[in-house]
């Protein structure tokens, strides 16, 4: 291999692996939103609570805020813009079977040049080929045509793009369809952020083999939710401070 591509390669897995560690910071970041909002958007006793209630409206815009900021968590990691992280850049690094060997060597390294040292290396080899292929399977349905996730990974950046970054008025023009309702996307939406969790695990084990458990910070985050929610109510409930049938704007 010419030395400058070599360089290349050496100075693309540096920029890869500061990829890797701002998709981990992302990714915490937007657990810590999701396990607030999940509780809004799926425990039904927590929104009985707030019916009907002066304090509903707030949790309303509450509940719309943190979903906007989900959906652009999620969503720019996958861009790439002037230097920013790109999910799809480091997937196409990982196809590059140059790239994956210089990746193995420098990150992997085994002093000894003995014939046990070879088949660490070659067993070492396997298990992060292995590892690279499973997270491609995943990197490439929200990249690669006929991709289960490419549908909606679309969708959240056209509503990132006309909707929540930038107000696009005349969206008709823009062939979006500006009546959808992004709560329909629930479903598709728990599939992607689940999804990037697992992504970030292997990224992290391949590029600088630290073990992540992503369902650990999870519930650490959904017990602090938990605790949070379960005293939350509005003021047509028993236990608010302002509990009384009678109230109205005008009287508060």
């Amino acid at each position: 291999m010419p030395k400058n591509k070599e360089i290349n390669i050496d100075s693309e897995i540096e920029l890869m692996k500061k990829f890797v560690y701002a998709i981990r910071d992302e990714i915490m970041y937007v657990i810590s939103i999701y396990e607030t909002w999940h509780p809004m958007v799926s425990d039904d006793e927590l929104q009985s609570r707030f019916n009907h209630s002066l304090a509903g409206q707030s949790f309303v815009f509450i509940r719309i805020a943190l979903q906007r900021e989900i959906l652009l968590t999620l969503t720019r990691l996958w861009d790439g813009v002037g230097g920013s992280i790109s999910i799809k850049k480091i997937a196409h690094n990982l196809e590059n079977k140059h790239f994956v060997k210089k990746l193995i060597e420098k990150t992997y390294k085994i002093e000894n040049d003995t014939e046990e040292s070879y088949f660490i290396k070659s067993e070492m080899s396997s298990y992060v080929e292995s590892k690279i292929n499973q997270v491609l399977s995943i990197m490439n349905a929200y990249i690669k045509p006929n991709g289960h996730g490419l549908k909606i990974l679309f969708y959240l950046k056209e509503l990132r793009n006309k909707k929540l970054a930038h107000n696009q008025v005349n969206v008709e023009e823009a062939n979006f369809d500006s009546n959808i309702n992004i709560d329909i996307t629930f479903g598709e939406l728990d599939t992607l952020f689940k999804d990037m969790l697992i992504i970030a695990e292997f990224l992290l084990s391949i590029f600088h083999r630290h073990g992540y458990n992503m369902d650990e910070a999870r519930r650490v985050d959904a017990t602090y939710a938990r605790i949070f929610w379960r005293g939350a109510t509005g003021e047509k409930k028993p236990g608010h401070p302002d509990y009384r049938s009678s109230i109205t704007l005008e009287s508060v």
